[in-house]
């Protein structure tokens, strides 16, 4: 039978081939678009990480030229009141005038030089042994200024803990006010310590949640499946300043642990690692959504158009089977009507035979 209905079989394997070929071929296009949907992102952090850096970056050259002004205008009233002083009284009692706002104390940054041997008379938030010179300067202050009168030397300026203070506050603030889909958001860690271990570094910035700021961390720390997400960022840090992870962390807003990918890249001047992530459960939301209302629009049509010709198929073959069946009947009947016809007219012949024999015999009698 199957020779005689070859080429209906071969139709039907061919056609549920192409069936289990499509279904496959829908699985594996799902899986390549979540690859491409994850490197999307991937691109997404990174630039987006390069460009957040670049912006307080700038931010910071604003903060240091409004610093800078704000340092030459005290320059010339310090020089004025300074020339005409000629005792260390005199000097103390400019510099108390000049810097005793409490809120700025932090702020400003000073010392009086004098003698021979460089004595530190007057000082604020300036170490006991430093060096006068640019480095040791450019490493105290983002902007200072010197005053030279008959007492001594005066250096005075605003402090790089000041400028550093504030650029916390300034990207402190874009984190905070950032908005991105899903659960996307930057975070900064300070590191405190290239060969990790315990406490190598302190959760600076970070929304999810605000509470953890200020939290040590380590790079023996696990994530909910036992990775070490810590360890992986920094060896990343230390080899090309910047790297790729994947990791379990908590939702925002949220008791739930889920994968995330995250971006690193490290801003030197203070140490920080400067991150951004995302979840992979929100990234396939996108391509499954998508392949949902493809996978619909193509099993609309492919799947009914299958199914009905495998039933035309299936219906053909059967009515061909019954037809062969039908007329393996109707040649029974025939041949055995056939055979009946013959049998009888054998009898007949038979019994004329007979006859004729017996009418032979009792013509040869009389």
């Amino acid at each position: 039978m199957f020779k005689k209905y070859k080429f209906v079989f071969l139709s039907l394997l061919i056609l549920n081939l192409f069936l289990v070929l499509f279904i496959a071929q829908e699985k594996a296009y799902l899986k390549q678009a979540r690859e491409i949907a994850v490197q999307f992102k991937a691109n997404f952090l990174k630039d987006s990480v390069t460009n957040f850096i670049h912006e307080f970056e700038r931010n910071k050259e604003d903060a240091v030229e409004i610093f800078d002004f704000t340092v030459s205008e005290r320059e010339n009233n310090l020089k004025d009141s300074m020339q005409n002083a000629r005792s260390l009284r005199a000097m103390e009692d400019i510099i108390k005038r000049t810097f005793t706002n409490a809120d700025q104390r932090g702020m400003w940054g000073y010392a009086l030089v004098v003698g021979l041997d460089e004595q530190i008379e007057f000082s604020q938030n300036i170490p006991e042994n430093w060096d006068r010179n640019e480095r040791t300067l450019s490493n105290i202050f983002c902007v200072w200024r010197e005053i030279e009168n008959p007492v001594g030397r005066f250096y005075y300026g605003i402090t790089q803990e000041h400028l550093y203070k504030t650029m916390i506050s300034i990207v402190s603030s874009k984190i905070y006010n950032s908005q991105f889909v899903e659960e996307t958001y930057y975070w900064i860690n300070e590191v405190k310590n290239f060969k990790g271990g315990k406490d190598y570094a302190v959760r600076l910035i970070h929304p999810n949640p605000r509470s953890s700021e200020g939290m040590l961390l380590s790079t023996d720390m696990q994530d909910a499946v036992g990775n070490l997400p810590y360890e992986r960022e920094l060896d990343g840090i230390n080899k090309d300043g910047e790297v790729f992870s994947s990791y379990y962390f908590k939702k925002k807003n949220s008791d739930n642990f889920a994968r995330k990918i995250t971006y690193s890249k490290l801003y030197k001047p203070y140490n920080w690692i400067v991150c951004m992530g995302s979840y992979y459960d929100d990234i396939y939301n996108y391509t499954d959504t998508v392949n949902k209302i493809h996978g619909k629009s193509i099993f609309k049509f492919a799947l009914p158009l299958a199914i009905l010709l495998d039933l035309l198929l299936a219906a053909y073959l059967i009515s061909k089977i019954r037809a062969e069946k039908k007329d393996k009947k109707i040649d029974v009947y025939l041949n055995n009507q056939k055979i009946n016809i013959e049998l009888g007219e054998i009898i007949y012949k038979n019994k004329y035979n007979d006859i004729a024999v017996l009418e032979i015999k009792e013509t040869n009698i009389n």
